[in-house]
């Protein structure tokens, strides 16, 4: 690791920390009373074109393309997400570019019934909604994967 790489990190990890501490200035956008929102510096912000999720992607994963079986440079890289929705998106665009077939696995949802259950109980509880739910510790209705990838990112 050069010089300049060790400047970088320690220079953004005392801009996250002063983050974290409450340091950086802060504002509220129309109609909110608190001050949740940062700027965040340029040198640091990824400015797609066209596709976020690519420019998100590429940021991290300079080399993917040719590097996607390297563990260590796996290792080394992390793309970090508030939303369960936001992660499923990055992991399905990674496991798109990488070369090979995807394989594809679904649950099975339903609800035991208990012994006096009401015959519309089905109908509170439609498969289709079963499956859509999406929460923490929660497994996903679909789970594609391919050979020699795996899930990169996390919340």
């Amino acid at each position: 690791m050069t010089e300049h790489n060790r400047n970088e990190i320690a220079t953004f990890s005392k801009w996250i920390l002063d983050v974290g501490e409450g340091k950086i200035p802060s504002t509220a956008k129309n109609g909110e009373t608190e001050k949740f929102w940062i700027k965040i510096p340029a040198d640091i912000l990824p400015l797609p074109e066209k596709d976020h999720l690519s420019c998100v992607v590429q940021s991290a994963y300079l080399d993917l393309n040719n590097m996607y079986t390297n563990t260590e440079y796996l290792k080394q890289r992390a793309i970090l997400s508030p939303t369960n929705e936001a992660i499923d998106a990055l992991n399905n665009y990674i496991v798109s570019i990488i070369p090979g077939h995807t394989k594809e696995y679904l649950s099975c949802d339903s609800v035991a019934k208990g012994p006096n259950t009401h015959e519309s109980y089905d109908l509170m509880y439609p498969v289709e909604f079963l499956n859509s739910i999406s929460g923490n510790n929660f497994p996903q209705h679909q789970l594609i994967l391919k050979k020699r990838s795996s899930n990169h990112v996390t919340a």
